[in-house]
C-alpha cells in the first residue's frame, strides 16, 4: 500500500497566530467620541452610527438623530453593509426611535431604515 509522503513531512507548529501577529490592539479604538456623527472608515462605518443611534435622547438632539439616520440609510445601499447592520443588531435602536422620538422626520427615516434592512437578499 502506497503512503502519501506529504503526511510524513508535515511540520506542526504550536505557536498561535494571535501571538505572532504584530498588532495586538483592540479592533476598535476606545478614544472615539461617542456622540460624533461621522462615517467611519472600514468595518466600523455601520457600528459607529448604530452606537450613536443607541444614545439616549437626552444626549442627542432630534436633528442630529435624523442626520445619523440619513448617513446610515446611505450606507445601506449594498448587501455587505446590510449584512453588517443586521449582524450588529441595528433594528433594535432604530425601532425604538419609532415610538420615542417626537420628530416626524426621525420616525420616517427610521421606517425607511427598517424597510431597507428588511430587503436584505439572502445568498
Amino acid at each position: 500500500m502506497a503512503t502519501n509522503p506529504n503526511h510524513a513531512t508535515r511540520c506542526y507548529d504550536g505557536q498561535a497566530l494571535k501571538q505572532r501577529h504584530p498588532d495586538l490592539s483592540d479592533p476598535f479604538p476606545k478614544d472615539v467620541i461617542p456622540d460624533e456623527i461621522a462615517v467611519a472608515f472600514g468595518r466600523r462605518h455601520v457600528y459607529k452610527l448604530v452606537d450613536v443611534l443607541s444614545l439616549p435622547s437626552s444626549d442627542l438632539a432630534s436633528e442630529e438623530r435624523a442626520r445619523a439616520l440619513r448617513y446610515l440609510l446611505g450606507l445601506l445601499s449594498n448587501q455587505e453593509s446590510k449584512a453588517e447592520a443586521v449582524g450588529c443588531n441595528t433594528a433594535a435602536p432604530v425601532a425604538a426611535l419609532l415610538g420615542d422620538d417626537t420628530n416626524a422626520e426621525v420616525r420616517r427615516l427610521a421606517c425607511d431604515t427598517l424597510a431597507t434592512l428588511a430587503h436584505l437578499e439572502g445568498g
